[in-house]
């Protein structure tokens, strides 16, 4: 019985978005009796993995630390083994062009880049960088992505619109897997939510456009998230907005579950956490019906899915002011467990058997 898993990762700056899946997973095998290696180009020296042996490249950033996953790709590892006996290796980052038993695919980083820069405004200078080099870049990374289907054994996508990504440019996807959660950690923190602000979250992936609308209309908004420069001044000076910048995970849990509902505007998002996590907390979503969004959250039952931006501003209106059935919160929590990350660990536990 195989028990060692040396995973490879994107650059490890915090344990959230892209290495969350492995932490987690790491520590469902570790739970279990495996031996697990995490590697990744960059690893900050503030982060403990444990009993997981966590291993940097010793590379450093050139470029922001917003852009390190775009970074990683540009300068990734090519061509290289990682020594491994007895051990199964999975490759979880474009910052790796190795051969692996396994890849996980987030999405195919072009697509990305067309969804969230395509929304910036003209004066955000990674958008004429980006209008620039786009055919170079998106015909580069789909390259990449068939070198990568030719060097792994089984191709797992976080979720079915992203296979519907890779496939449109032809690769073959084995398998879906979910990323998980830890829905001991996230869970509701009070009987008696306050429910008197919605509550959102503000990065890269957010459009503002509709925020703003609700937020001229009275809607209270408490938003959380690094600040990235694309923010408009005007959703952030609003009256009715309160920005909290980072927020430790136990506050967070504390903020989706006193929320009346999560608002979730994005411009790409091949899974989401922020839906499954606030469903968690038994907060439903309100969202788009697309992309992730619309396999995680489930319309009328744990959140609301809707078309467009006028839709998505009369919904939250009616939401706000009618407020919603509570037994609403609990079906949120059962959902939810599907993304715990022992249901999720046993799926990848079957493949690693597998191999």
């Amino acid at each position: 019985m195989v028990k060692n898993v040396v995973m490879l990762i994107d650059p490890m700056l915090n344990i959230f978005g892209s290495v969350r899946p492995a932490i987690l997973i790491s520590r469902f095998l570790v739970e279990r009796g495996f031996k697990v290696c995490l590697v990744s180009q960059i690893v900050s020296p503030k982060i403990r993995i444990p009993h997981v042996n966590v291993i940097s490249l010793g590379r450093e950033n050139i470029l922001p630390k917003t852009l390190a996953i775009v970074e990683a790709w540009v300068r990734r590892v090519k061509n290289k083994t990682t020594p491994c006996n007895n051990c199964v290796l999975i490759n979880l980052s474009q910052g790796f062009e190795v051969q692996t038993h396994i890849y996980y695919g987030q999405g195919p980083l072009y697509e990305a880049m067309e969804d969230i820069v395509s929304k910036y405004p003209v004066s955000n200078p990674y958008k004429l960088l980006y209008l620039i080099s786009k055919k170079v870049v998106a015909m580069l990374d789909k390259n990449f992505n068939k070198s990568l289907r030719e060097k792994v054994e089984v191709f797992i996508a976080n979720s079915y619109y992203t296979k519907k990504l890779y496939e449109k440019i032809g690769i073959e996807v084995d398998k879906v897997i979910y990323p998980p959660i830890d829905a001991n950690v996230f869970k509701p923190s009070t009987k008696t939510p306050l429910e008197n602000y919605v509550l959102t979250y503000f990065g890269k992936e957010t459009w503002f456009k509709p925020i703003l609308k609700l937020l001229d209309l009275g809607v209270k908004i408490v938003a959380f998230g690094s600040k990235p420069l694309s923010i408009p001044r005007k959703v952030l000076r609003h009256r009715n907005l309160v920005f909290l910048g980072y927020v430790p995970t136990l506050k967070l849990v504390k903020l989706y579950s006193n929320a009346l509902y999560t608002l979730f505007t994005f411009t790409h998002e091949p899974f989401g956490y922020i839906p499954v996590e606030s469903m968690a907390c038994g907060t439903p979503v309100l969202t788009y019906d697309r992309q992730g969004p619309r396999e995680t959250v489930i319309p009328e039952e744990t959140g609301w899915l809707v078309r467009d931006d006028n839709e998505l501003v009369k919904c939250a209106i009616r939401i706000w002011r009618e407020k919603y059935n509570y037994s609403i919160r609990r079906k949120c929590k059962l959902r939810s467990l599907k993304f715990h990350y022992e249901n999720v660990g046993n799926e990848w536990l079957k493949i690693i058997m597998s191999i």
